[in-house]
């Protein structure tokens, strides 16, 4: 059938896109009685060998094993650590974003404590995810925001528009 002089747009090269940078990590653990070297050299000694790395990213989480808060009881069992909210700024500085609690340490100080280390790194910029008020733990899926990119269900996409 003939097209009666309309013609079908040719579609649009899309723009190329810039690797994405994430960053993940292993145990993080920000208990001055468990590092010493904390009193000694204060928190940013933790990342001071990274020489900016996290910093540079688009996305860096960390396993934090500890809860980090000054509320709470320790727990009945062999290893409890208690990170000191101090400790957050330097975390933050260092390009920290967000802080997996999905652990076997987030809860060694107790529900109280949990919850604290949650508001704690919140009031830091840190997204606290994996513990928190639903039933079997964790938050529901939806969303870490960061320099333009939205991370919903476990992929990362750039330039999502804000809810």
């Amino acid at each position: 059938m003939p097209s009666a002089g309309i013609t079908s747009p040719s579609p649009t090269p899309s723009q190329p896109r810039e690797p994405l940078v994430i960053h993940g990590t292993g145990d993080v653990n920000l208990d001055p009685s468990y590092i010493p070297n904390f009193r000694t050299h204060g928190y940013g000694y933790a990342w001071s060998g990274l020489a900016g790395l996290f910093q540079e990213d688009d996305l860096t989480v960390i396993n934090l094993e500890c809860a980090v808060s000054d509320v709470g009881s320790p727990a009945a069992k062999e290893f409890t650590f208690r990170g000191d909210p101090d400790a957050l700024p330097a975390a933050r500085a260092a390009g920290v974003e967000v802080a997996n609690l999905g652990n076997n340490h987030s809860q060694d100080f107790g529900v109280e404590a949990l919850v604290d280390t949650r508001e704690n790194l919140a009031a830091h910029d840190i997204a606290p995810v994996g513990a928190g008020k639903r039933p079997r733990g964790g938050d529901p899926p939806g969303g870490l925001r960061d320099q333009g990119m939205e991370h919903r269900g476990g992929r990362v996409r750039r330039g999502v528009a804000d809810r």
